[in-house]
């Protein structure tokens, strides 16, 4: 499967696949691959961001061959060398199947050795590598969006507590939904604080968080510059999907819905 996988890595099918996921994006590599292969999910370690399988082979309802773990972890390696760069090598291979007679090509694949019999089928990433700038990030969107925040920020008192979290809470929202004890950090405070001078401007720290990931969004929807899958990684979201049920919860609406009444035109994805 391995080998199979070298072998059709440039058809025209794999291409269409990656090119909604990596076209425009300017956000965590990692993450992307867990949107492309929705079994998988991302956790950061001490070295890194792995990318494993939550399933589980033995697990899996399905009862797929050992082969169709293979190409899927092979899957998120080359998607992960598209979006960090063709040299990036992880620091860790596993699977938690037995050792195939053609181990030899897992190691000439991946660029280490990997480990079988594992606890998990996972790929390891160093941390430096993932969170270096992204080979295919798009500058102009980088912009873009950075006026889009700008403009955003600028309709609230720049000195005011909830505002100084907004911007903290939009910063680190690309990878993924930030700590309220690290912002409370970065502010100066500590959590206790944080929490009492939120909740002495009305609010709390979740509040303020969907607040800036509803606003945000739909700032993004009402330009036809961004696509969703772009938008949902920009606000945190793990996947399209989730973010799409977080709008509607807020807004009695759909992305695709808002879009169209305030653009008349289709969602892009």
């Amino acid at each position: 499967m391995i080998e199979q996988t070298e072998a059709e890595e440039t058809d025209e099918d794999q291409k269409i696949l990656f090119k909604a996921a990596i076209d425009t994006m300017n956000c965590h590599s990692c993450g992307v691959c867990t949107y492309v292969c929705p079994n998988d999910a991302l956790r950061e370690t001490p070295a890194g961001y792995c990318i494993y399988d939550t399933v589980g082979r033995k697990a899996d309802p399905f009862q797929f061959p050992a082969s169709a773990f293979d190409a899927q972890l092979a899957t998120v390696f080359k998607i992960c060398q598209i979006m960090l760069g063709p040299t990036a090598t992880p620091i860790r291979v596993s699977f938690d199947h037995s050792e195939p007679a053609c181990a030899e090509r897992f190691e000439r694949f991946f660029g280490i050795p990997a480990s079988f019999n594992a606890s998990e089928t996972a790929i390891e990433f160093d941390r430096n590598l993932c969170e270096a700038p992204a080979a295919s990030a798009n500058p102009e969107l980088t912009r873009i969006n950075d006026q889009v925040v700008i403009d955003y920020l600028n309709q609230f008192e720049q000195d005011d507590i909830v505002t100084r979290t907004r911007k903290y809470i939009i910063d680190l929202l690309p990878s993924g939904v930030p700590r309220q004890s690290f912002i409370a950090s970065e502010l100066n405070l500590s959590l206790r604080s944080l929490q009492r001078k939120l909740a002495q401007s009305g609010t709390s720290f979740s509040e303020v968080l969907n607040q800036v990931r509803n606003e945000m969004a739909c700032h993004y929807l009402r330009s036809p510059t961004h696509q969703v899958i772009t938008i949902a990684y920009l606000l945190g979201f793990s996947d399209p999907s989730n973010f799409s049920r977080a709008f509607k919860r807020w807004n009695g609406e759909s992305p695709y819905h808002y879009r169209q009444r305030h653009l008349q035109q289709p969602l892009m994805y």
